[in-house]
């Protein structure tokens, strides 16, 4: 029975940092676990990711990635209440979940994480500092699915300034997103016109220039 149970435990944790993994955060949905322990009240619900992370892999190693995995799950242990949950959602990227906390006091408590990662010192061979970007909802009645989802798309943003705290709703986020509508309204297709003769590709280019970025070559 003992061995049963610890099959069990290893099959539903993060071998690396300890924590529940989304395979166990899966089956609390689905057995309703979360919704039967949701108190009324705010719930919030945030993603956080390194930045760079695959950079850290491909060019100091995987050991010292997993290093900053540890470690931004040690950060973020310090600085939140034991009531609260930490799963290791995949890859480089951790969700939280806290209940009952008010848009100021998450606020604080997501940019105290970001601060404290960037005095993180996690390898003694490599001595560069760590950042994060963090996406986050709060929501009271929402499913918890729908409420990973937007914040998914949070931390999507934050991610595109990276070392960035970003909440549905702030006004920082109204900013980014009409930057990258401008800048999604910017962007022309690109083709490439392959003619050996010069007068074909400039009446091609003339053609279709105002829709498309035009490159040529013979």
């Amino acid at each position: 029975r003992k061995h049963d149970a610890r099959i069990k435990y290893m099959a539903e944790h993060d071998a690396l940092t300890g924590l529940p993994n989304r395979r166990l955060f899966l089956e609390m949905l689905e057995d309703t676990h979360l919704q039967k322990t949701r108190k009324p009240g705010l719930w919030s619900i945030i993603l956080v990711d390194i930045d760079d992370f695959k950079n850290i892999n491909d060019t100091l190693g995987h050991h010292v990635g997993d290093k900053a995995l540890v470690a931004t799950a040690n950060v973020i242990r310090r600085n939140i209440r034991k009531t609260d949950l930490l799963i290791r959602y995949g890859g480089d990227e951790f969700l939280l979940i806290l209940q009952k906390v008010s848009r100021r006091v998450l606020s604080k408590k997501l940019h105290q994480i970001r601060e404290k990662m960037r005095e993180t010192i996690f390898s003694d061979e490599v001595r560069i500092p760590l950042s994060v970007s963090i996406g986050g909802v709060l929501t009271e009645k929402d499913r918890i699915e729908d409420a990973v989802r937007r914040a998914d798309k949070m931390m999507y943003y934050a991610k595109k300034r990276k070392n960035t705290v970003i909440i549905e709703g702030d006004k920082e986020l109204e900013r980014t997103e009409q930057d990258e509508s401008l800048e999604a309204g910017n962007i022309k297709e690109q083709i490439l016109i392959a003619d050996d003769s010069e007068m074909n590709r400039e009446l091609l280019s003339e053609m279709l220039h105002n829709d498309l970025r035009i490159l040529e070559a013979r």
